[in-house]
């Protein structure tokens, strides 16, 4: 390979590039030369059909190009042209080349004259020659590569290029226009040409390391271009700074094209290989992953390391391993760890770009990123960052640290009001027939028959500042929150409260309930005249579908409120609202149900406090929401019911340090997704309703601390997994079989569960036989047993359950008056179907405040 070129006196680029067979390699070079573009009148142009709109082929037929692009000539039998390019003016967005200049003498044989003009050598390597030329039917300069040495291999290795590059459509691909032989056989392939572009090799060279904010912007573009390749099928292979184009790099960010994929194949039949151990091995020593040096096969994880050794010789200006030989720096690559880039560079670089590169560079491919557009997003944060990772908790609590809360303010607010039957409002002996009615309010406003609650023991004195003293995540900031309702007029702030008719108003948790359809300048009010009253927010009351008509502005306002919990269920947030709210520190329960929000939009909670999020039936995530989703590390619950998160996306959130509740009900999650979890050991409730979970993935997730779970409408779930089930989580106290296929043999499973208080054994067809072993669970305190054939037998031994406050008999119509009075007689709630307009129908939970009192029928 000859490492010297004749230089331009004028421009001091090369003449012609004596490196490489190459086209993409050979574009930084001398153009003083090149002749001035024509008018577009002197282009030569095709006729078009007035029929079918097409061109009407008037050259010779026959040629490997004309039957690639024969698709797009007119076929009709009787053409009808219109005028030509020179008669009918048209605007063109590329240059145009003039077509009497200077043309380079070649062999007619060796250049594919009928179509291209050859203008100038660009470069010549040891398989071929590159021309820039004049395609004479467009009118435009384009990159022309012919082989001038033809062996099989050759032959072969250039094919599978031009396929590779031709199936690739990227902005950030350099794009293959056409392919083909030529009169006599010679192969060539017309490429784009990029006028002005230097190669990345080239700059860093002339202009040392680049600044980490370029730098940064041009492997967003790289990580783009790989991502689309690989979603194609295509690795590149044998990335390196000389194959990163740049063009119009004095404008800021530069236009980036990734060039000649399928090079290592090329490079094996043209070039000298490294050969290792007896083996073979294509690529570039400096680049190359260490499972290539081992041997084994090329992938995508192999790319992400090579990716990270162009981006640390960019930011550095050097690879990150130098050897002596070749075969050293394969060795270190195999076995050095790699240096940190601050210790071989002149500057001190942030930690996350050294973390970035740090894990590109992983020996272990597991260790690497799984996939290019992970790596794409965490780039793009480094120019983009939320502001909330870069306060320390010290800081922050010097800034807003504030007096605790008093006994007015600890509520338990969490956005899905899972709450002990047991323990409502707080410790104290239970009076069960009070008790139903007090707490019945709150049930209704998160729990439905289905009793989607938490139970804790009456013993347990859990209550919202108990928690907060032993969580360090939530601690510290909750004190930011304090109300001021202890010292303030407390009646002149209730009148204040109750001025605001859009909203109503509880006054003991600070709770602002929207009862009708909002404005912007309803918000405004409340955050310059409330905010200090104002601890959760809910955007969704009594009848209104949705809070359609608030803008990005609202949300601002929104922004303002000190809230510990905002619902904005079905409303019209989009990403740019959630924007604001992610800045709110003293937030923890977020409820975007049913809202536009993308994938994008959770980029803006990471850094938060937020620890319980709901974003089920949001349409617009998809499968990869879980890149965003498992960087919020203080998420403790989260709810993805309704959307397409992927496998991909619960492994990642499996990471999660402090994740206890994960709902997962009618997704696609399978057996596949439940491997995904099984290294999590935080995990204690799960929710996987309607999912297609076999008893592989119950025996998978074996080691999750699981307290509660619901398989609801699983039809998989048989008595097999029960049985299992029973067995690995012998501690459950909270379990929902509603609509599985469960017999008595899983039942007789579920008898053995001493620990259970809440059970949902709904629509089992089961009988009051393969019931009867319920009748164990003596710390049971609610059970649904709606629309099974039981009958007055088993609720006389209900009845003498000493803990059983709740009994759902709705669609039991084995049940009669006789045994519902039995149970109430015993203190027991009970929830029935209620005749209306003599039809026989299931309670909604509005209508159960109204017909259900406790020792009413």
């Amino acid at each position: 390979m000859v490492d010297a070129f004749e230089k331009c006196f004028s421009c001091l680029k090369p003449k012609t590039r004596a490196t490489g067979g190459f086209v993409t390699q050979m574009i930084d070079i001398c153009r003083c030369g090149e002749v001035p573009d024509l008018p577009m009148e002197a282009v030569e142009s095709l006729p078009t059909c007035r029929q079918c709109r097409k061109s009407i082929n008037q050259r010779r037929t026959g040629s490997m190009t004309q039957w690639i692009f024969r698709a797009d000539f007119c076929q009709c039998d009787n053409p009808e042209p219109e005028l030509c390019a020179h008669q009918k003016p048209r605007k063109h967005s590329f240059d145009f080349v003039d077509d009497d200049g200077e043309e380079l003498e070649l062999s007619r044989q060796s250049f594919p004259f009928e179509r291209y003009q050859p203008k100038v050598k660009l470069g010549v390597g040891a398989s071929g020659t590159v021309y820039m030329s004049r395609d004479r039917l467009l009118g435009k300069r384009v990159a022309v590569k012919v082989l001038h040495e033809l062996t099989a291999g050759q032959l072969i290795a250039f094919q599978d290029e031009a396929r590779t590059t031709s199936r690739l459509h990227h902005p950030n691909i350099i794009q293959v226009l056409d392919f083909g032989p030529t009169e006599s056989g010679v192969p060539y392939m017309v490429l784009e040409y990029i006028d002005k572009g230097v190669s990345l090799e080239q700059y860093i060279r002339t202009n040392g390391p680049l600044p980490l904010d370029r730098a940064v912007a041009i492997f967003g573009k790289v990580c783009s271009a790989l991502t689309h390749a690989h979603e194609s099928g295509v690795f590149h292979r044998d990335l390196k700074p000389s194959n990163i184009l740049l063009a119009d790099i004095s404008d800021g960010e530069p236009d980036v094209k990734l060039i000649d994929f399928g090079v290592a194949k090329v490079k094996y039949e043209t070039q000298e290989p490294t050969i290792i151990q007896g083996k073979t091995i294509a690529g570039t020593p400096a680049y190359m992953p260490p499972e290539m040096v081992q041997g084994e096969s090329f992938d995508a994880l192999s790319e992400t390391y090579t990716l990270g050794c162009v981006i640390f010789e960019t930011l550095t200006g050097r690879p990150p391993f130098i050897g002596a030989s070749a075969m050293e720096t394969l060795a270190m690559h195999s076995q050095s760890p790699a240096p940190r880039m601050s210790n071989v560079a002149e500057e001190e670089f942030p930690e996350s770009i050294e973390s970035i590169v740090a894990r590109c560079l992983s020996k272990a491919p597991k260790d690497r990123y799984q996939n290019l557009e992970e790596l794409q997003e965490d780039l793009e944060n480094i120019l983009s960052p939320n502001p909330l990772q870069f306060v320390s908790t010290d800081e922050y609590n010097a800034l807003v640290l504030a007096p605790e809360y008093t006994d007015r303010d600890r509520s338990d607010l969490q956005g899905h009001i899972e709450i002990s039957l047991a323990s409502v409002a707080r410790p104290r002996p239970i009076n069960p027939k009070g008790f139903f009615g007090a707490a019945l309010v709150v049930i209704l406003s998160g729990v439905f028959i289905s009793m989607e609650i938490v139970h804790r023991s009456p013993n347990n004195k859990s209550s919202a500042a108990s928690r907060r003293a032993d969580d360090p995540v939530r601690e510290a900031p909750l004190k930011a929150m304090s109300s001021d309702l202890a010292t303030s007029d407390h009646d002149a702030i209730v009148e204040q409260m109750k001025s605001n008719h859009a909203f109503k108003v509880d006054v003991a948790s600070q709770t602002w309930t929207a009862v009708e359809r909002l404005s912007d300048n309803d918000l405004k009010r409340l955050a310059d005249r409330s905010r200090d009253v104002v601890r959760c927010l809910r955007l969704n009351g009594g009848s209104i579908e949705g809070q359609i008509d608030l803008t990005d502005t609202a949300y601002g306002y929104v922004a303002k409120l000190p809230l510990r919990l905002f619902d904005a269920e079905h409303s019209s947030i989009k990403d740019s609202g959630l924007r604001k709210i992610g800045t709110m520190h003293t937030l923890r329960t977020l409820d975007l149900t049913d809202t536009s929000i993308t994938d994008k939009g959770l980029r803006y909670l990471i850094g938060s406090n937020i620890q319980d999020l709901n974003v089920s039936s949001c349409l617009f995530l998809t499968e990869k929401c879980g890149r965003s989703l498992s960087k919020i590390d203080s998420l403790r619950v989260l709810n993805l019911s309704t959307t397409d998160v992927s496998d991909e996306s619960i492994k990642l959130l499996a990471r999660l340090p402090h994740l206890e509740e994960l709902r997962l009900s009618n997704t696609s999650v399978s057996d596949s997704s439940l491997r995904n979890l099984s290294h999590n050991r935080t995990i204690k409730r799960l929710q996987l309703g309607g999912t297609k979970i076999t008893i592989d993935g119950i025996r998978a997730i074996r080691n999750l601390p699981i307290e509660q779970i619901k398989v609801q409408s699983c039809k998989a779930f048989d008595d097999d997994c029960m049985i299992l089930a029973a067995k690995q989580w012998p501690n459950l106290t909270s379990l929902d079989v509603d609509g599985t296929p469960i017999t008595g043999r899983g039942l007789a499973s579920i008898g053995e569960l001493q620990t259970l208080e809440l059970l949902t054994v709904a629509k089992l067809n089961a009988s009051d036989e393969a019931m009867r072993p319920l009748l164990n669970l003596e710390n049971l305190v609610s059970l649904n047993l709606a629309e099974n054939p039981v009958s007055d037998n088993l609720m006389s031994g209900f009845a003498r359950m000493p803990k059983l406050i709740r009994v759902c008999l709705t669609g039991c119509a084995g049940v009669t008056k006789a045994g519902v009075e039995g149970l109430k007689a015993a203190g027991k709630d009970v929830v029935l179907s209620k005749t209306i307009g003599g039809t026989n129908v299931n309670l909604n939970k509005e209508a159960l405040e109204a017909l259900i009192v406790p020792g009413e029928q």
